[in-house]
Parts: C-alpha cells; sequence; structure tokens
C-alpha cells in the first residue's frame, strides 16, 4: 500500500514539475500569436489573449458556455470576461448572456439578449 502511494505521489509531482516547465511555452506561444482558443464546440470556448494597447497592457480570459434551454434553432451563451491589467494592477470581471438564432440558410444569427444565471 504505502508503495503504491509513494509511486501516485512521484507521478503526481512528475506531472506539476512538467505543467511548472511547459509554462514558458504557454508564454512564448501567447507572445507570438497573441491569443491561445480552446474551442469545445459552436457554442463553447475558452480564450485568452494579450492586451497590447498604447495606455494598457495585461492578459484577458474569456470563458463561453451555453446557458439554459437548447434546441436546434435558438442557443443562449454566457460569457465571462476576465481582465488583468498590469499597469493599473486591476482585475475586472465582465459578464453577458447573448442568444443567436438559426437562419433559414443555417447560419446563426443573434437575436437578443438574455438574463445571466
Amino acid at each position: 500500500m504505502r508503495r503504491a502511494l509513494r509511486r501516485i505521489g512521484c507521478v503526481l509531482g512528475m506531472l506539476v514539475w512538467l505543467a511548472v516547465l511547459l509554462l514558458p511555452c504557454l508564454g512564448f506561444v501567447l507572445a507570438v500569436q497573441g491569443e491561445i482558443t480552446w474551442e469545445r464546440s459552436r457554442f463553447s470556448q475558452d480564450r485568452l489573449w494579450l492586451i497590447r494597447e498604447s495606455d494598457q497592457r495585461g492578459v484577458a480570459l474569456s470563458d463561453t458556455r451555453p446557458v439554459g434551454r437548447t434546441d436546434a434553432d435558438e442557443v443562449c451563451t454566457r460569457t465571462y470576461v476576465t481582465i488583468w491589467l498590469w499597469s493599473q494592477g486591476s482585475i475586472d470581471r465582465i459578464g453577458y448572456c447573448q442568444c443567436e438564432q438559426r437562419t433559414v440558410n443555417g447560419d446563426w444569427k443573434a437575436s437578443r439578449e438574455c438574463r445571466l444565471p
């Protein structure tokens, strides 16, 4: 039993160490591309990007998820955007909700706003 716990601890420690070693790679990709996007489906995605304005610099993270009832003709999504500005040392979190409706030709079009859950 002790031996198995020791092995699990070693594996977890190696995974943490690998994550620490990969952080510079993540920073390099972010610096070169300006953003990293992970899209799980049409209506579910995460996005990390750099803010490179002349008077504001920082990092922003947004996550979009479907909310409420979804059907073939209308989907409502909620998006939270978290912004870290280095110059001001502030963290802001903004949320909004929007519904999209399928058009006759199969495209999606913004239809209405919805309330955040």
